[in-house]
């Protein structure tokens, strides 16, 4: 079994330390685990890493050049919405620490950093992934999340008119019909499709979704060849944050309601600094040696409330 990390930072040195940490802890227990460490500079670079790979865990610094750590944060979650962030930040006054959470990360930690508290993150993390028996439905078809329901609706393209079906189906879906901004992303895939068509190319769009999202996937990109598809990407003003492709498909990520989970999302993640590090240890941490760790370092005062942590791990 792989467990993927991501690691953004500008600074080259600090980015070997945070490596070799986490090498030794996996070393030391987590033999059996196969570490796959992907390393990014910058935010740009980072959110290009998951665009391409989906990750188990991410730590990124938050203030980087070309873009920032919580910028990129807030991309990153419109892919994914359930991976783990871990900001790494010397800004650590409560109002600094609200933005930090609220930009869409899971917990933070000061630096200079505090190895043990780190580990001790890390660890809960990792814990977390193995206890989960890693339920991730590996059969989904998208390239951005495998959080999905079962269901899944298949068209095959091999005509126009196929299109049109699709178009209808998409827009028969109540929570579509209203909606400008899901239009738009739909006006450009049938684009797509009609271009593919016209070259003869015969393929199948997958609709799947989740409570948050719709992905749209389309098959056989191989046969579009590479620059073909960025061309007709470009001259569709297809939003490139908002789809991650590889060789074969190509799959585009539609909020169902964009501003009502922003909303739900800001109200639940804009917490104190306290708040959000009591959640970490309530959704993170399912080892009660290593929580009482954790509430060690993060806050003495959360120590007496480990026992009531027990009954939720």
């Amino acid at each position: 079994m792989q467990f993927k990390i991501l690691i953004a930072d500008d600074e080259e040195v600090f980015r070997e330390i945070l490596v070799s940490i986490i090498e030794m802890l996996f070393g030391k227990y987590y033999p059996s685990l196969e570490l796959k460490i992907s390393v990014a500079s910058n935010g740009q670079e980072a959110l290009t890493t998951v665009q391409s790979e989906f990750q188990d865990l991410i730590i990124t610094d938050i203030r980087m050049p070309v873009m920032d750590g919580k910028e990129a944060v807030r991309k990153i979650r419109l892919f994914d919405k359930a991976v783990p962030i871990l900001a790494l930040t010397a800004l650590v006054n409560p109002d600094d620490v609200d933005k930090i959470i609220a930009s869409g990360v899971s917990n933070y930690t000061a630096k200079p950093l505090d190895q043990k508290l780190f580990i001790a993150q890390i660890k809960s993390y990792v814990n977390l992934f193995l206890k989960s028996g890693f339920l991730y439905d590996r059969r989904a078809i998208n390239r951005i999340s495998k959080q999905i329901f079962k269901r899944k609706i298949i068209f095959d393209i091999d005509r126009v008119e196929d299109i049109e079906e699709s178009w209808e189906y998409f827009l028969e879906q109540k929570s579509m019909l209203n909606n400008s901004h899901i239009q738009d992303i739909l006006q450009n895939i049938y684009n797509f499709e009609l271009q593919m068509v016209k070259n003869g190319i015969s393929n199948e769009i997958i609709l799947e979704e989740n409570e948050q999202n719709y992905f749209i996937t389309l098959s056989r990109m191989e046969q579009l060849g590479h620059t073909n598809c960025m061309n007709c990407l470009s001259f569709n003003k297809v939003d490139i944050n908002l789809i991650k492709k590889d060789e074969n498909f190509i799959t585009f990520l539609i909020a169902k309601n964009e501003e009502k989970v922003q909303i739900q999302e800001t109200k639940a993640q804009i917490k104190s600094h306290k708040e959000a590090r009591e959640l970490d240890l309530r959704y993170t941490t399912h080892e009660k040696v290593t929580a009482r760790e954790l509430a060690e370092e993060l806050d003495p005062s959360i120590e007496d409330k480990i026992e009531n942590f027990e009954e939720d791990i």
